[in-house]
């Protein structure tokens, strides 16, 4: 009787563990509803490393993207505080971002940054 007793409280414990880890993982994979992450500051740094790289930015043009990358991401901070905005609104932020930003790149890097941009959207839409 003690040993029924026994392994009816280990089956117990290990359902229990297993109900509460599926339940974290939904709860973990809930949170991407919200919206991406948005960058801190050694983020915004590597991404523009990485901008660096494939656009062969100028030390000057490295400086003004990587101002135009803080303000937008600080304004979409603002923006996400109070929930998500519309998705028009979000939309129109994005192409104003982008348009900053080109405005600091040569046509040569503009469409090499266009492509760059595709590639990465279409990468998120694999990940989904």
């Amino acid at each position: 009787m003690k040993s029924f007793l026994n392994i009816s409280k280990v089956l117990l414990v290990i359902i229990t563990f297993a109900l509460s880890t599926s339940a974290m993982a939904q709860r973990q994979g809930g949170q991407r509803n919200n919206g991406p992450r948005i960058p801190n500051e050694q983020q915004i740094e590597k991404m523009i490393q990485e901008l660096e790289k494939e656009l062969s930015l100028s030390e000057e043009q490295s400086i003004k993207v990587q101002a135009v990358y803080t303000a937008h991401f600080k304004k979409m901070e603002e923006k996400t505080k109070n929930g998500r905005p519309d998705r028009e609104e979000m939309q129109e932020m994005r192409a104003d971002f982008e348009k900053d930003v080109n405005e600091h790149l040569t046509k040569e890097q503009q469409v090499a940054h266009a492509k760059l941009l595709e590639e990465r959207r279409q990468q998120r839409k694999q990940k989904r």
